[in-house]
């Protein structure tokens, strides 16, 4: 919501909201540590405006298939930045939980293990219980294994 309201104070039509936003960027771009709207707006535009600009193709149906949309309007603009804060947190969170030794272990399963199929078919005619047990277990992270036999 932060982000919206920035998106709207800068494309506001009153001068003066504009340019006490551009005052309070200048001011808010001096933090380092401190979490602010303002910096993470402006982050963000520029990586929205970076993916608008240069588009690439999402689908099959062809080159040039599709609108491509030089001039967002301001609702567009906003779900585009909202969007691409929400991929740009995705990774760091990802990139945070990699960097972890012992919680960050399930980033790598993904690779080399098959998903477990949970569809009620499966579990009223599949494998038996027992190992319905264990697979509903394992993915809470209440089997025993060393790692949490240590903890």
């Amino acid at each position: 919501m932060q982000l919206i309201r920035s998106c709207l104070l800068e494309n506001s039509s009153d001068p003066d909201v504009v340019e006490v936003f551009q005052l309070k960027t200048a001011k808010v771009s001096t933090f380092k540590k401190k979490w602010a709207a303002n910096n993470v707006f402006v982050e963000v535009s520029e990586h929205a405006d970076f993916n608008q600009r240069l588009q690439s193709q999402s689908t099959k149906l062809g080159l040039g298939h599709g609108k491509y949309n030089n001039s967002p309007t301001p609702a567009e603009r906003r779900n585009q930045i909202s969007k691409a804060y929400t991929l740009t947190s995705e990774k760091k969170r990802l990139a945070h939980a990699t960097s972890l030794a012992r919680q960050g272990v399930w980033t790598t399963f993904k690779d080399s293990v098959n998903s477990f199929d949970l569809s009620w078919n499966n579990l009223i005619y599949g494998p038996g219980p027992r190992v319905i047990s264990f697979v509903l277990d394992a993915s809470i992270n209440s089997v025993r294994t060393p790692d949490m036999l240590k903890l």
